[in-house]
Parts: C-alpha cells; structure tokens; sequence
C-alpha cells in the first residue's frame, strides 16, 4: 500500500504501543500480583502520557485519505475511536483519584510522585475504584468490537484496512 494510504508512522508506533500496554494493563489490574500494583500504577501514568501524546499527534499529523464515501459502519468505528480516547484519558485518572482517595502516593517508577490532588475520603475511593472496574470492562467490549470490525472489513468487505495501521 502507498504510504499516503497509511497512517503515519508516529500514530501507528502508538497505536499498537497503546493497544499492547492497555492489555498489560487490565491483566495486571486482574492479577494483582502479577506486576504489583507499584507498576500498574506507574503504567496507568504512561497510559496517561502516552494518551496525551497521540491525541495530540492524531490532531497534528495528516490523515489519511478516505477510501470511500463515510457509511454506517465508518461512522461506528469512528465513534468507537471517540469511546476509546475518553477510556485512555478516564481510565488511568479514575486510578490516580481512587488511590489518593485512600491517602496512598501515586508514584511514576518511583522517579517522582503526583501531588496529591484530594484528600482522602472513603466514599469517593469507592466511586472511583467503581468507575475504574467498569471503564476497564468498557475497554474490553472496545476492544473485541475494534478487532471485530477491523477483521469484518479486512476479510468480508476486502478493504485493506490492517495496512493502513501496520508499520
């Protein structure tokens, strides 16, 4: 495919960076001890940059053309896109909210610490360990329509979709 057709290069690197450490991400939020919390708190702050970062390069870097006119399903996809930007944002402040609601620190990598931002109360910790579990829940449905829908139109519809988001 012509790389005019693709998307470039920066949003691609973080797309499949993203999808990789988002996936990361819930395993560790299900097995605690798998990473420790220490890192999956450290990981939702990268999350939160790295989401920072391609929202960023997604307003400032070109686009690629339109293959055809916008259908329904073009519509639902971009509208999934939307759903999955306001999760990279919420997911990881509903953390950093739900940890400092219990009076815990919220370190990236131990290299610095956030200001704690509330002071600690119980019922907003439960709001928002809440809002955490189901947002990560949400992701997931994203995610299995997102593939879905990429796999329907790369094999069923036959629009070459995959290469325009693969390096």
């Amino acid at each position: 495919m012509n790389r005019e057709h693709k998307w470039p290069i920066a949003i691609q690197g973080l797309h499949w960076l993203m999808a990789a450490l988002l996936i990361v991400q819930w395993a560790s939020g299900e097995w605690d001890d798998w990473l420790g919390v220490r890192t999956h708190v450290s990981l939702g702050l990268l999350v939160l940059m790295l989401a920072v970062l391609r929202l960023v390069a997604r307003l400032a870097l070109k686009h690629p053309p339109a293959t055809h006119a916008p259908t329904l399903p073009d519509r639902l996809a971009s509208f999934v896109h939307v759903l999955f930007y306001v999760i990279m944002f919420l997911l990881p402040i509903s953390g950093i909210l739900w940890r400092q609601a219990r009076g815990k620190v919220v370190s990236f990598f131990d290299w610095f610490n956030l200001p704690s931002l509330i002071t600690p109360d119980k019922g907003l910790a439960d709001f928002c360990h809440e809002t955490h579990e189901i947002l990560a829940l949400v992701f997931l449905v994203l995610l299995g329509v997102h593939v879905a829908g990429a796999l329907k139109r790369q094999w069923i519809d036959r629009q070459p979709i995959l290469s325009r988001m693969w390096p």
